[in-house]
Parts: structure tokens; sequence; C-alpha cells
């Protein structure tokens, strides 16, 4: 995804801070936002119009996928795809859920940068809209994979409040990049494009979050400071971003859509299997290692 988002951001919060001008919303339980960080209300500007228009067309869409569910006659090919994946973790726990969820759409959506796609550095797009969308395509980048997971869960189930988009900067490949942040059991989950597994925000120490788009809007992230916190990275740590930049990378390996469905039948017992919730994640882990079959390279690409 493209975007110079760092400077810009650190410039909002601090001018904010010193105008007294910025909304915080914040909590006593570190659990209510991904990556332990404070949410400010963001200013408005290219972000927020980007969610407000994609909030749009979600819920144009919603009345079509909702009827899908109940009628698959009533489905486009697109919308049967979505619906078939909702219908698969009908009545799962939530940890199965979201780990199925994860898997499969990333084997169903193939990695294009939007310059690629859209002739432009950054395009957001719901995952159905006027056939650009990537469930329609079947191609798409970070934040393609981030929607597309937002409107599967929160149409199984999951509530608007545990799910949200989060916008970061990777320091390990000096790249900013889109992932969603599912909360389950009082820990954030990242779900990310370029691997399977869940992995806790916690662990993800070379993520520098920025913002939330969520059901509420967008916000920006950062922790309680003070104008002489330290809000800057390590020197050396940044570059400017550039084309070559501005999208995260694709996955080094895809897993296969027939393997990634094969999952549903090991999720589950995880949760039969294990009592606490360490134990259910890393049995969901395992069974992304032990099922894992990547496209290829051990089984055949399979038709759009």
């Amino acid at each position: 995804m493209g975007k110079v988002l760092l400077p810009a951001l650190l410039a909002v919060l601090i001018s904010a801070c010193a105008a007294n001008a910025i909304e915080l919303r914040s909590s006593d339980d570190p659990t209510d936002h991904p990556f332990g960080m404070t949410e400010f209300a963001a200013p408005e500007g290219v972000t927020k119009d980007k969610w407000k228009k994609i909030k749009v067309d979600i819920l144009a869409e919603l009345p079509k996928l909702t009827k899908c569910q109940s009628d698959l006659d009533a489905c486009t090919s697109s919308n049967r795809k979505f619906a078939d994946i909702v219908r698969e973790v009908e009545g799962q726990d939530g940890l199965a859920k979201i780990a199925f969820i994860n898997a499969i759409i990333n084997a169903l959506i193939d990695y294009e940068p939007d310059r690629s796609q859209w002739g432009v550095a950054d395009q957001w797009t719901a995952p159905f809209v006027n056939k650009k969308g990537a469930f329609e395509t079947g191609h798409g980048d970070c934040e393609d994979y981030a929607l597309a997971k937002y409107v599967a869960l929160r149409q199984a189930g999951v509530r608007s409040e545990d799910v949200r988009m989060v916008l970061v900067h990777d320091y390990a490949v000096r790249v900013d990049h889109a992932i969603l942040a599912v909360r389950y059991d009082r820990r954030w989950l990242i779900l990310d494009n370029r691997w399977d597994k869940l992995v806790e925000d916690k662990e993800l120490k070379q993520f520098k979050p920025l913002a939330v788009v969520d059901a509420g809007g967008v916000t920006v992230l950062a922790k309680q400071f003070t104008l002489s916190s330290k809000l800057k990275p390590a020197a050396g740590k940044e570059r400017p971003v550039t084309d070559s930049t501005a999208s995260s990378r694709p996955p080094p390996t895809q897993m296969c859509v027939a393997c990634a469905k094969d999952l549903n039948s090991c999720f589950p017992r995880c949760n039969e299997q294990n009592k606490s919730t360490s134990d259910r994640l890393k049995c969901v882990n395992a069974c992304n290692d032990s099922n894992r079959c990547v496209r290829g390279v051990t089984c055949k690409p399979e038709s759009p």
C-alpha cells in the first residue's frame, strides 16, 4: 500500500497535542487496542475519505451477501465463493473461525500491487464492487486481503469491536503495510497476507503501528506520550517510500486453495483437545504447518 504515513502522522500528533485539538479514545485496559497503543481520532484526509467510500460500498453489498448465504441460486460467482467461506465456519469456535478465514483468503487472492493492477500507487477497493474487488478479480495487495478478511469475519459473526484493519510500518522490509487485527480471549491476533499463522501483536516487534481502520472510522495509534517521548524510529531504520517500497511484498509461498480448505477439518480439533488459549493457538499454527501445500511446488495452481 502506498504512502508516506509515518512523518505525516507524527506531525499531526505533535501539533494536535500542542493545540489540545485531538480527541483521545483511551482505556485503562491495554487489550482494548492492538499493540497496546492508545487511539486518537484522526483528522480528515485521504485515508478517511477512502474508508468512507469503502464503507458505503460494503454496506451496499451486504444485503446481496446475506441473501446469497441463504439462497445460493441468488449468488454471483464471486459472492458464492465468499458465502462458501462463511458457511464453512458456521458454528465453529472463534479461533478456528479466525484461522480458517485467514488461510483461505490468503489462498484465494493472488498478490498484485495496485501500480500493476490499476496503474496507481494506492487504491482501496471493497471485496465486491463493480467487478474491481479482490474477490472478483482474484488479485489484490495488502489492504485488499485485510478488507476481505474484515468483511468475512463480520459476516461470520465476529463483533465489530474485535476486528480492526491496522496500518503499520514494517521495519523488517521498510515498507508501509496493512494487516488485520482480531481480538480473541483478550489477545490481538495479527492476520497478514504474507503468512498463514496467527501471531500475537506483542510478538511483532518489527511493526510500528500507525493507524486503525474499523467500524468507528479511522484513528491514529500512539503510545501515551509527552513531546519528549521517543516517537521517532531509531536512526537508519527508515528510507523514503518510493513505488518499489510503497506496497507490501507478495507472499514468498502461497498455499493452495484445496489445502487451505482441508485445514477446516484440523482447526476445530484444536478447541476440542486443548483447554488454554495458548495451547489452542499453538495447535492452530501446527495445523497450518502440517497441512501446508505450496502453490506451484507441491500442488498445481488452481483455476480462477
